[in-house]
Order: structure tokens, then sequence, then C-alpha cells
């Protein structure tokens, strides 16, 4: 069995596993750790370790952590590809202002994706980087605005996946975006995937060590 790997690698993001039919969701969110950073600041930061087993737990490998395998019956011999949402720096529209993103937030953008890149080309799984651009379009065709397409995103993401309801509701009631874009993340791989395999007539052609499929749309 194939399976596909969605990452929305924002600090507030989440990493959803689907098999390759679209049958079963799973999603979690990305583990973090609140540091201090003055007498009464803190900031959340990546769980460097928790990342490593999250990921480690969505590879069918009879030696790592087993808590994705298990809900998604994994076993070894099944496949897994990613694709990891490689934010741009831009400005971003607030009303009718253009505001600037700020190099802070550029910087821990650019982090988070390296991050990402660097755990998973460990683990030897097979990614594609791909920007918000290219998904939102795919999946939330039309739809404009971040206030917008992360409303459209959760009940796009419900309505294919109600499973992952119990990941995607915080413990106030409110929704967790991340979970919703992670696995409309997952989904746009998977239906990409699905047309490199038909175009194949089987599973793609790439080796273990082939851990990178491309970067789509960062020229």
């Amino acid at each position: 069995m194939i399976y596909v790997l969605g990452i929305d690698n924002g600090v507030s993001g989440a990493a959803t596993l689907m098999d390759i039919e679209g049958s079963k969701a799973v999603s979690r969110l990305v583990p973090t750790v609140r540091k201090k950073t003055g007498p009464k600041k803190h900031r959340t930061r990546y769980d460097l370790r928790g990342i490593w087993r999250l990921i480690a737990a969505c590879t069918p490998k009879e030696d790592l952590p087993t808590r994705l395998q298990h809900l998604s019956n994994m076993a070894p011999g099944d496949k897994v590809y990613a694709y990891l949402e490689a934010g741009t720096p831009m400005p971003r529209k607030s009303s009718d202002e253009t505001v600037n993103e700020g190099s802070v937030a550029n910087f821990r953008n650019g982090v988070g994706t390296g991050l990402w890149q660097g755990i998973l080309t460990g683990l030897q799984i097979p990614y594609q980087l791909v920007v918000p651009r290219s998904w939102q379009a795919a999946m939330l065709p039309g739809i404009k605005g971040r206030t917008k397409l992360k409303a459209a995103s959760v009940d796009k993401a419900l309505d294919l996946y109600p499973a992952i309801v119990v990941t995607l509701k915080g413990p106030k009631g409110g929704t967790r975006d991340g979970v919703a874009d992670a696995t409309l993340i997952a989904e746009y791989g998977r239906l990409k995937l699905r047309e490199i395999m038909d175009a194949q007539g089987g599973e793609p052609s790439m080796t273990e060590d082939e851990v990178l499929i491309t970067t789509e749309g960062l020229a």
C-alpha cells in the first residue's frame, strides 16, 4: 500500500497521513514546546525530537514508533510519499492594505521548511515541496482572501475526511486550521501521485535513495 503524508509546517500546523485510495486519514498536530523568552514571556517552538518521532511513526519500519502505523494499519513494505508546504516570503493582504509579514516571520518559515526537509531526508521519505497557491488553487478553486481560505479549508477537509474532527477541534471548541490545511495538502498530493501512477502504469519509479521528488512552484 502507498501512503501520502501532507504537512503544514508551521508551529500551529499538523501532519496528515492517508492511503493512496483516500479511504482513511489520520492527523496529528506538529509537536511543540513552550520556551521562556523573558520574565513574563513565552514562545512556542518546534519540538525537534517530537517531530522526528511523529514522522518516523509514518514510516513502515518495524524498529520505529508505531502510533500512526497502528492507526493507519501500515505494514513493512508499504511506501510513504510526503508533500511539504513551503511558504514563500510575500506580503499578506489585511483588509484593504498590504502588510509585510516581516523578516522574523519569514525567518521562522524558512527554519520550519528546512527542519522538515532534514527530517524527511534523514528518514528517507521521498517528498515534494508545494507552495500554498498551488494546493489552494487545486483544492479551493475560486476562493480568495486568508480568512475565507481558512474557513473553506476546514469545511473541505471535514467533508472529505470526517474522522479528522478529533484533531481538528480544539479543547475550547475552536478549529485548528493547520489540521485542515495538512489534510488538503495530503489530498492534493494523493491526487498528484495518482496521476503519476496512472501515467506510469504502477507505483512511482523511485528508489529509497531518491528522497527528493521536485520543488514545484518555487522557481
